[in-house]
């Protein structure tokens, strides 16, 4: 059972506060460094919207894509603010990083709407084609509730913003695949080029990296493949948990894939054109 487990002697704090479901604030590189390269690749994408704040280039990206990643950082960040104010240095600034990634992810969420909503309102109505954002965010909050480590406020926040992350990249892949003709797709790899750059996928690819690597350490802990601690059990939301990381990754090097296409697609027509007039 979970509480025995939790008041093992044999186990550390940052084990019992991994188990009880309190965010470990332990100062672990990995985790930080990821927290870092999620930060930085917010604060490029946010420096690239205020750029070109006149531009169609906010219509790239998916408003339902943005609103879900606000709703997943904030819920997952959130939980710790259950536990009370941090101890030490290494968790004040632990903590500080959240909070500006909160800060910003909303800041890209509210600067994509208040762009769309304007070029709307100048040229008409935007057909952009939307995936449902419930089809992702009721299925995230179910598989919290029912595969949580304990059924606390703190736990469920956490669970659901894991649960949620993975999938907030969906309706940006959705928005460039519903493109039908070669027109559409012309437009769209343009307005996806003008606002995301090489450096901002290069930050997500380094973020996804890092967490990855700390999942797979606190995996091989948990299994009691660490020298340093005793074989915990991997329990099943870790494992679910894990697999949420795998499916973040494997959709974002799918989302590399599409900028990679829209990038051949652009250079192609500008060769095309440069050809016709010469």
């Amino acid at each position: 059972h979970i509480g025995a487990v939790v008041h093992n002697s044999r186990l550390s704090a940052a084990e019992q506060a991994s188990l009880s479901g309190m965010c470990s604030r332990e100062d672990e590189p990995l985790h930080i460094a990821g927290n870092l390269c999620q930060l930085c690749s917010l604060g490029l994408l946010c420096s690239s919207l205020r750029r070109c704040p006149g531009a169609r280039s906010a219509l790239g990206l998916s408003v339902n894509s943005q609103i879900l990643l606000a709703a997943a950082l904030t819920a997952r960040s959130s939980c710790c603010c259950c536990h009370g104010w941090p101890a030490d240095a290494a968790a004040v600034a632990a903590s500080a990083v959240e909070l500006l990634t909160v800060m910003l992810v909303w800041m890209v969420a509210l600067q994509v709407i208040s762009q769309q909503r304007a070029i709307a309102a100048a040229s008409g109505p935007l057909l952009l084609k939307q995936f449902a954002s419930a089809l992702l965010a009721v299925p995230s909050a179910g598989l919290a509730a029912l595969a949580c480590r304990e059924f606390t406020p703190a736990e469920l926040l956490r669970s659901f913003g894991v649960y949620l992350e993975s999938v907030a990249l969906l309706p940006q892949l959705f928005l460039y695949s519903a493109q039908t003709d070669d027109s559409e797709a012309a437009a769209s790899s343009s307005r996806l080029l003008s606002v995301l750059r090489p450096r901002y996928l290069l930050a997500l690819l380094a973020y996804r990296a890092c967490h990855g690597a700390h999942s797979l350490m606190e995996l091989r802990r948990l299994s009691g493949g660490s020298p340093h601690s005793a074989p915990i059990g991997i329990a099943l939301p870790d494992s679910l948990e894990a697999a949420a990381g795998c499916l973040q990754t494997l959709l974002l090097l799918d989302f590399c894939r599409v900028y990679y296409r829209a990038d051949r697609r652009v250079r192609a027509a500008a060769a095309a054109s440069h050809r016709s007039c010469a």
